[in-house]
């Protein structure tokens, strides 16, 4: 198995700029274009191929956040809240995931038994849970359990991301490496998991075929998720264009742009609040640029 993020990551980057990005706001069309500037293209539900590749993706969502591999064995892919539920030993596990992505990274896995349980609970002490002996934990006692890999998003703004396991005999602290997978080793009902990799802002300058002499152009993203200017227009070499003077966007993004309070993920542009970056996936039918 794939110890680089390297699919889960495309995976993350196009069902977010893409498949939801061309979705009607009210979830009831798909556009056939994936406009990257000026405004969307129209939205429609008039069964064309668009159309049908976009609801096949949307219903095969829940495919992409976990993985299986051997009986036991699960991967968790991407950030979103859900849960998978497996039969381990006659018994049936769920990995619940709640989070508030991409909203917030913060991220917390448990894992509970169908009946509802929860294990030993936090902190449990010596003899916690059917026949396990002092300082038992997951796979002391015939308790089923879960082999789990959690992925470590290349976007994280750190050396390292600490994940820390809890709930039954001593916690712990792991250390994962953005862009990777870490292994949790086995997790076992009652057992919770945290992690809150640190989401940033990045420009990636454009290099292609429409690339203008007088102005530098760039994308700028906000961990995965790609981000779109809105404000006024102007033309620059002939082509319209949303001009932000006084920036150059080979620096860092944090220094010329600032969140905006009370509206998670968009940003205004520091002494120019005219101009705002948002989600793409939350254009409608403004004009705007990526």
């Amino acid at each position: 198995m794939c110890k680089q993020e390297v699919y889960a990551a495309e995976m993350e980057r196009s069902l977010w700029n893409v498949v939801l990005a061309n979705q009607g706001i009210d979830g009831t069309c798909i556009r056939y274009f994936a406009r990257l500037d000026g405004q969307k293209n129209p939205c429609t539900n008039i069964a064309t191929c668009c159309e049908g590749q976009g609801t096949r993706s949307l219903g095969a969502l829940p495919e992409f956040i976990y993985s299986t591999g051997a009986p036991g064995e699960v991967t968790v892919n991407l950030l979103q809240a859900s849960e998978i539920s497996l039969e381990i030993s006659g018994s049936v596990l769920t990995l619940r995931q709640t989070t508030n992505f991409p909203n917030s990274s913060d991220i917390t896995l448990h894992l509970v038994a169908e009946d509802g349980s929860a294990g030993a609970g936090p902190d449990a002490g010596p003899g916690a849970g059917p026949g396990a002996g002092p300082g038992a934990g997951p796979g002391a006692s015939n308790d089923p359990v879960l082999s789990v890999r959690l992925r470590i998003p290349g976007w994280a703004a750190s050396e390292t991301v600490s994940v820390t396991v809890a709930g039954r005999g001593p916690g712990r602290v792991l250390q994962g490496l953005p862009g990777s997978f870490l292994d949790l080793g086995l997790m076992g009902v009652g057992e919770t998991v945290t992690m809150a990799p640190v989401m940033a802002l990045r420009a990636s300058i454009y290099n292609g075929s429409t690339t203008m002499s007088c102005y530098t152009r760039a994308a700028v993203e906000y961990g995965p998720i790609l981000l779109a200017a809105v404000g006024p227009w102007s033309n620059c070499s002939g082509i319209p264009c949303i001009s932000i003077q006084g920036v150059d966007p080979m620096t860092e993004p944090t220094t010329w742009l600032r969140p905006v309070p009370s509206h998670p993920l968009h940003f205004e542009v520091r002494n120019n609040p005219a101009v705002t970056f948002r989600p793409y996936y939350q254009i409608a039918s403004e004009s705007f640029t990526v």
